[in-house]
């Protein structure tokens, strides 16, 4: 059910970002760095030049969309193992 969820808005969350800018988009990309491949909010698969990353404690973390980075942003230890 979370997976269908997250998946269900990732979907909208796709139709209401901006139109991607040619420069900014390969800027994004050079800076793409080694995290890891799973989404630790809803599991799915992480693009590795995702441009939806988030730091915490040191540790980078990608996302497979906007609505899952901000998630985690507003809680992190709820989707950190300890």
């Amino acid at each position: 059910m979370k997976t269908i969820l997250c998946s269900m808005l990732v979907l909208v969350a796709s139709f209401q970002q901006a139109p991607k800018d040619k420069k900014a988009g390969s800027e994004s990309k050079k800076e793409a760095v080694a995290m890891e491949a799973k989404d630790p909010v809803c599991k799915m698969h992480a693009e590795k030049d995702t441009k939806f990353i988030s730091t915490y404690k040191g540790k980078q973390y990608g996302f497979c969309s906007v609505v899952c980075k901000e998630m985690f942003d507003k809680k992190p230890e709820k989707f950190v193992k300890k």
